[in-house]
């Protein structure tokens, strides 16, 4: 009987030993992008990243202008047809980059930061299935005009011209319509059928149809002026207005899935109403930020919850939310200084905040019942108020932050990267970490080198896709983000406390078998130098279908062919290359990469 004890004692400890798994992701590829002063944080994209039909990652963010910097510095990141670099009043400027799926990008143009009377400010929301364009445009003269049929023909602003435009994938304007809007950057998001959902701020007061969560425009005053409503509107793929709600709260994110807008809401814009909950909520107390379910059929509210402590008894952010098959998972920033640890469940991975703050997941299910939350973090501060934060892959959670003053380890063994690289008072760490459907934590680690502390931000994102992490962020330091072959292997310049971009793949590891992983080693380039006359040689290349694609030292992208199922293949390219260092880079057919070659040719 004691040696019967014995045994299940030791598998409950063998058990527990192993509920944090060893990490299954492993890096392919790394780079920095981006001039000194790049971030990437705030309002640009919901989705993080906006894929095309190719697999193009499609990312935004802006510039801190510094008078250190000419014009000249800032134009030589400037990729393809991109746009110079805005001198105007030295104002910051946004940029728009599109990276290949190896990590090389073939595209980067700033655009103006805010519009004036010289700009007009197009930005990418999201790109449908046959590679057409959905974009805000904002401007006071705009070229454009609303299309025929569509949802606003005339333009209810008289200083500032608000649109969505729509473009095929040569840039030719499908349809345009007005926008209410009295703000820039409305938050938008599309579904599979290319109807398109768009949540913002007007004036308008007949903008709502019959049926809808609220009919009316709540009419309030402040200081003697109307106060702007905040509405929800649903368009068709040809821009066809479908229904329009007033919304009595803002919308701070949104995400569909199966015939729902899931949002993250604030608090009522009326002040003198409670009305975010619905009958039966989880949480009827008012507090700062809410949730809302709206049924995407109809535009009616499915239901609505108050989350979090009560307005001024603590500070907190609910930020980033995503949806699935498994539930409503969102996530935030908790400063607890009331000490009530309201995002914590009996059970949870992590119970309490310790430090500063830290960050906390929390799962809903589809009907508005709190399943489960907890906390993760350091000793330290930890925060992740950027742009993507959360994502999903079924039972699967990803999260990232950043973490500043934390002292203790918060990786987990066999992780990525299992501790940073400085763990003090004033340290600044990125980290992503994995939870299952349940709660529980996975894995955990860090992402790159120690960023100098400053008074701008370190940001981290995380997006899945296919079996692959993106991590794209901002950050200082000059170690742990590129890997051999990198399209920018170094910070320009490297002595700046100044941000830089940084871009990441991670793909799982058994995606490449050892089979592929063996047959990688032979892969060679050779006669290089050449005179554009050059070999590979390689049994991957005999065994599956490879792609060769050429840049220069600047990131041009020169050529891509489709490589044939022969283990050695000879390419003259003499008419095509000029003295001078070229990338080759070989990816296999799920688009990885599988090496990367320095070719110096010359003539």
């Amino acid at each position: 009987m004691k040696r019967v004890l014995l045994s299940f004692c030791l598998l409950l400890t063998l058990s527990s030993a192993t509920s944090v798994y060893s990490q299954e992701y492993e890096r392919v590829w790394g780079t920095y992008f981006g001039p000194a002063g790049t971030e990437l944080t705030g309002y640009y994209i919901n989705q993080g990243i906006v894929f095309d039909s190719q697999k193009n990652m499609h990312i935004r963010g802006h510039v801190w202008h510094s008078s250190i910097y000419n014009t000249s510095y800032y134009n030589q990141f400037v990729i393809g047809s991109g746009s110079n670099y805005i001198t105007q009043s030295n104002q910051n400027n946004g940029f728009t980059v599109r990276f290949s799926p190896s990590g090389i990008p073939d595209y980067f143009g700033y655009f103006p930061y805010l519009y004036s009377n010289n700009n007009t400010v197009e930005l990418l929301l999201d790109i449908d299935s046959q590679d057409n364009t959905i974009n805000t445009q904002s401007s006071t003269n705009s070229s454009i005009n609303a299309t025929p049929g569509t949802w606003l023909q005339t333009n209810p602003q008289t200083t500032i011209n608000n649109m969505i435009v729509k473009r095929s994938p040569t840039g030719n304007v499908i349809w345009a319509t007005y926008l209410p809007d009295i703000l820039i950057n409305p938050n938008v998001t599309t579904d599979s059928n290319g109807n398109i959902y768009i949540a913002g701020k007007t004036l308008l007061q007949n903008l709502s149809t019959p049926g809808v969560y609220q009919e009316n425009f709540d009419l309030i005053y402040s200081q003697g002026n109307i106060v702007a409503n905040e509405y929800l509107v649903k368009l068709n793929s040809n821009g066809e207005l479908i229904w329009a709600t007033y919304l009595p709260s803002a919308v701070a994110a949104m995400e569909y899935y199966d015939n729902a807008l899931y949002m993250i809401t604030t608090r009522n814009t009326n002040i003198a109403l409670n009305t975010m909950a619905s009958p039966g909520a989880f949480q009827s107390t008012v507090s700062d930020f809410s949730v809302t379910k709206i049924n995407t059929q109809n535009g009616q509210r499915v239901w609505g919850t108050y989350y979090g402590p009560a307005s001024a008894a603590s500070i907190y952010f609910l930020y980033d939310l995503a949806v699935n098959e498994t539930g409503l998972y969102l996530v935030g920033t908790d400063y607890n200084l009331n000490g009530a640890n309201i995002f914590a469940t009996s059970n949870a991975y992590k119970t309490q905040v310790t430090g500063a703050s830290d960050l906390f997941l929390t799962k809903f299910s589809h009907a508005g019942d709190r399943q489960w939350s907890t906390y993760f973090g350091g000793n330290g501060e930890d925060f992740n108020i950027f742009d993507k934060v959360i994502d999903l892959n079924g039972p699967e959670i990803f999260i990232c932050g950043t973490t500043y003053g934390s002292t203790n380890n918060i990786a987990t063994p066999g992780s990525y990267q299992d501790a940073p690289q400085s763990s003090t008072s004033t340290s600044n760490n990125s980290f992503f970490a994995k939870f299952n459907a349940a709660g529980n934590l996975d894995w955990s680690s860090y992402y790159g080198g120690t960023s100098t502390n400053t008074s701008y931000l370190k940001t981290i994102n995380i997006k899945y896709d296919n079996n692959s992490l993106f991590l794209f962020g901002c950050t200082n330091s000059n170690t742990g983000f590129t890997t051999e072959g990198a399209f920018m292997p170094a910070r320009n310049p490297n002595n700046t406390t100044a941000n830089t971009g940084f871009f990441a793949r991670l793909n799982k590891k058994e995606i490449l078998s050892v089979e592929d992983t063996s047959k990688n080693k032979d892969l060679v380039l050779y006669n290089n130098p050449n005179n554009g006359i050059f070999s590979l040689s390689g049994s991957i290349l005999k065994n599956m279908s490879c792609v060769m694609t050429i840049y220069d030292m600047s990131g041009k992208l020169i050529t891509k062919k489709n490589l044939e199922r022969n283990k050695d293949q000879k390419f003259n390219l003499q008419n095509l290359l000029s003295s001078g260092n070229y990338l080759i880079q070989v990816n296999n057919e799920k688009g990885e990469k599988l090496k990367v070659f320095k070719m110096t040719v010359k003539k």
